[in-house]
């Protein structure tokens, strides 16, 4: 499928596979959208979706925040850095799965505020077991690139079908009852990722047996998981992210010459 959008035509990756479907568009390299049975996992994009209260902003379906998550600091970088903004190009296409990279000519216009000379690409691809994403930094240039990346699911997990987020063993528990009100879910703080990197939600009434499993297992690079929405009543994130906050003195640095990849896999039954 494709959009036209300024006189361009633009691909639309429409994927399904085992009862999941799922769109990816190159502006953003974003997941518009992940589906499971017809059920929504991540709900589809909106550049125009009205929060909580009453701002007009663009939520749903996930992005990578790139090279920083949350606020830039001094260091003049945008919120959750300038990737989800650009337009990224296919450098890969197979069965239900995309490559997609930032052109260098876009990083450059972006080297005032970040400049390093940074490969980024992103490799989707929809199987069985899910969506899994790979995020692929490859530092090209002859000093350290300050990064704290990660990804931004929203998971379509209002208060009145969020039943409970944990990992395997029961434990990081997030229950419908903790978190009553917006402001509960704006002023949570940072969390650790679990052990073994695994979450699940449950979707459905029934908190003993939700109607459908949700699974998001991240790499053991992103340890921490930031939990967030400003419209709890549509949406969760639980975001799982390799630091916080952004500091290019105190970040983790990628040294000239090395390649570092962040993972991501959501899946539902």
């Amino acid at each position: 499928a494709r959009i036209e959008r300024l006189g361009e035509v633009l691909p639309i990756y429409e994927f399904e596979a085992s009862g999941d479907r799922a769109t990816i568009k190159p502006q953003g390299a974003r997941v518009e959208m992940l589906e499971h049975e017809g059920v929504p996992i991540l709900p589809p994009y909106s550049s125009e979706h009205t929060n909580y209260y009453g701002q007009q902003k663009s939520r749903g379906g996930m992005h990578i925040t790139y090279p920083n998550h949350g606020p830039g600091g001094e260091s003049g970088l945008m919120q959750h850095g300038f990737a989800r903004d650009v337009r990224w190009k296919e450098y890969h296409r197979g069965d239900n799965t995309v490559g997609l990279l930032i052109p260098r000519h876009i990083r450059e216009e972006y080297a005032h505020i970040y400049p390093y000379d940074v490969d980024v690409a992103q490799y989707f691809r929809l199987g069985e077991s899910g969506l899994s994403i790979h995020l692929i930094l490859n530092n090209r240039g002859d000093i350290p690139a300050p990064m704290n990346p990660g990804f931004h699911p929203y998971f379509d997990v209002p208060i009145s079908g969020f039943t409970l987020v944990r990992d395997s063993r029961g434990e990081f528990a997030y229950e419908q009852g903790d978190f009553e009100t917006t402001d509960d879910w704006r002023e949570l703080p940072m969390q650790p990722a679990p052990e073994d990197e695994v979450i699940h939600i449950g979707y459905g009434q029934d908190t003993e047996d939700p109607s459908i499993h949700g699974t998001m297992r991240a790499s053991r690079n992103l340890p921490l998981h930031a939990l967030w929405s400003d419209d709890p009543d549509r949406y969760r994130c639980f975001e799982p992210i390799a630091g916080f906050p952004f500091d290019p003195e105190a970040s983790f640095q990628l040294e000239p010459g090395h390649t570092i990849q962040y993972s991501i896999d959501i899946s539902a039954n």
